[in-house]
């Protein structure tokens, strides 16, 4: 099984399906799994966090699957049938996998991110949804509505699964505000830039820029309503640092920072019983200690651990 998942995607290019990354790196180099040994390492660590017995033989979804890897793995390790959604050029790249691979007899990709004026994921009723890092990509009102819609999705007893990074942890939280700046000055910048630029012709490169600059965390209407009110008075909007960096285009927030007690809390009110499990790694004393954690308040481990998985089950 690993050594199909290697196969699958090591003769792939991230930059054939996302114009914004035009590394020549195949799939696992770009995201650092330089070989076949770092790819085995990446399933334990991901059966830690979705442990394949809760969906061997069950109906899964895999929500905002990114390009795929875990819905190929959840295949391979027996799942009866996954839905993979996610973005149009996630959901191409995916695509041509299952088609090269001829896996499509259980896998079920769907473009889309998150309708949140439906009443359920799927037009039938699912065992297990899983999100890995799904959920920071989320806006408050999108998360609360995203719980409603799973617990309306899931059969009695089915579980939900949310992995997501620990903003409580300081580390954590400078990494992704770095993540940010990067994002930020690689892509969301210009693309505010280009939007002034189209609504707003008589200013002057130096304005556009100083524009786009300032309106970090806003979308795409909110970005030309500042720009619009700027033409009025002149006046640069304050930027709120409270806010994330999110793709101007769709909205999205990339690597929300959000409390996980939040998260627990979200996920209590719309009627999962819900268990934290944090991540202190993959080997037995990780495992060992990860169980032992799950027992305890949060706020005994908040400001350690770097990532934690939310169990949550449709009573």
């Amino acid at each position: 099984m690993k050594n199909i998942l290697w196969e699958i995607y090591n003769s792939i290019k991230v930059s054939d399906f996302d114009h914004h990354n035009t590394a020549n790196d195949n799939w696992f180099k770009y995201y650092n799994l330089n070989s076949e040994d770092d790819v085995n390492d990446w399933i334990s660590y991901t059966n830690v966090k979705f442990p394949p017995h809760l969906y061997k033989n069950k109906i899964v979804v895999d929500m905002g699957c990114g390009w795929g890897l875990f819905s190929i793995l959840a295949y391979l390790q027996g799942a009866s049938r996954v839905f993979a959604i996610g973005p149009d050029n996630r959901i191409d790249f995916l695509e041509k996998i299952i088609s090269d691979n001829s896996i499509s007899d259980r896998i079920t990709t769907i473009k889309k991110y998150l309708d949140t004026n439906t009443q359920k994921i799927l037009n039938k009723k699912v065992d297990v949804i899983i999100g890995n890092e799904f959920i920071e990509h989320l806006t408050s009102t999108q998360r609360i509505n995203f719980y409603r819609i799973a617990f309306e999705s899931l059969v009695d007893k089915g579980i939900l699964l949310l992995h997501t990074h620990n903003t409580d942890n300081k580390k954590v939280l400078k990494r992704v505000k770095m993540h940010w700046e990067k994002q930020e000055n690689k892509i969301y910048i210009k693309m505010r830039e280009e939007l002034i630029s189209n609504q707003c012709k008589e200013l002057d490169t130096k304005q556009k820029r100083a524009l786009a600059e300032v309106t970090f965390g806003l979308n795409k209407d909110e970005v030309i309503k500042a720009s619009l009110q700027y033409l009025k008075d002149k006046k640069f909007p304050q930027k709120d640092f409270n806010k994330c960096s999110i793709d101007p285009e769709s909205g999205i927030p990339d690597e929300n920072y959000i409390s996980p007690e939040v998260i627990q809390a979200e996920m209590l009110a719309a009627g999962f019983s819900t268990h934290v499990y944090p991540w202190f790694g993959f080997f037995s004393l990780g495992r060992i200690l990860r169980s032992i954690a799950s027992l305890l308040p949060f706020v005994f481990f908040r400001q350690i651990v770097e990532s934690i998985t939310f169990y949550g089950v449709k009573d």
